[in-house]
């Protein structure tokens, strides 16, 4: 008989391992933003577009996602960016 802290342990490790594979499947990530329009923070519904270097200066680029009609609220926004791993 197994005692409950060792059941525990076994069934963290087991979700820990379930989590990581499921961040390799969908290795989206969430980004916030500012914006602002006119010299003053945005808002309202904007059309943007995303483009992931593979380096900070000289960069190539690893692919662009356009996000239609994200809400802007004080100049804050929230974007969901699918984007694969990349090798930096």
């Amino acid at each position: 008989m197994k005692s409950l802290p060792s059941s525990l342990g076994a069934l963290c490790v087991a979700l820990c391992l379930t989590g990581l594979n499921g961040l390799a499947a969908n290795p989206a990530f969430r980004f916030e933003g500012g914006l602002l329009d006119g010299g003053n923070p945005a808002n309202g519904s904007y059309d943007m577009t995303f483009e992931l270097f593979d380096a900070a200066n000289n960069g190539v680029s690893a692919g662009s996602h356009t996000n239609i009609a994200v809400s802007v609220a004080g100049g804050v926004y929230e974007v969901l960016l699918p984007f694969a791993p990349v090798s930096l």
